[in-house]
């Protein structure tokens, strides 16, 4: 949750803390993936941010994403294949991605006064291949923490933390492009 990509063009952030509730949504129930949810989530809002967020804008947030959890957990469970991780795991990212940054572009188009669609391309289109690189990362750890051990599906966490450095060098070079034209 402490890892955090600012968007380009918003004051808004994205985390890897959505990985980890993918991986909850394959160990634990409903409750308890919600739980790691709303706590991963609590964390962004208030670890060092640019700007004291408002009690409002926490509430926001943290509904936001225990309603795309919540629904990213129905979809990963009605999906037949349950002994293939990504199987799974795919459509929840897709199900998580789509409702948690629909909403939030919803609120800023009617701030904006913007369409949903425009906002949602300008801010949110390009983050979708983190999500399903997410989504393959908790399957890769569910499946290797069934197989050989959770100790050794650590080493996952390189690897997210190479995505997140991606992506943040990504952000930074659209925004320098940006400021330069």
């Amino acid at each position: 949750s402490t890892m955090k990509v600012r968007l380009p063009g918003l004051h808004g952030t994205i985390s890897v803390n959505f990985v980890f509730i993918l991986m909850a949504l394959t160990q634990f129930s409903l409750a308890e993936t919600l739980t790691i949810a709303f706590a991963a989530t609590l964390v962004q809002c208030l670890w060092r941010p640019k700007t004291r967020p408002k009690p409002v804008q926490v509430l926001f947030n943290t509904s936001t994403v225990l309603i795309s959890t919540a629904l990213a957990y129905a979809s990963a469970h009605a999906v037949p294949g349950q002994d293939h991780p990504f199987i799974a795991l795919a459509p929840a990212a897709t199900v998580f991605f789509v409702m948690n940054t629909g909403m939030i572009s919803l609120v800023l188009a009617l701030l904006q006064k913007s369409t949903l669609l425009a906002v949602w391309k300008q801010c949110h289109l390009w983050a979708f291949p983190y999500y399903l690189v997410g989504a393959a990362i908790a399957a890769a750890v569910d499946q290797s923490s069934q197989t050989v051990g959770w100790r050794l599906s650590l080493l996952a966490l390189p690897a997210m933390y190479l995505i997140y450095a991606y992506y943040k060098l990504c952000v930074s070079s659209h925004e320098t492009q940006t400021r330069a034209s």
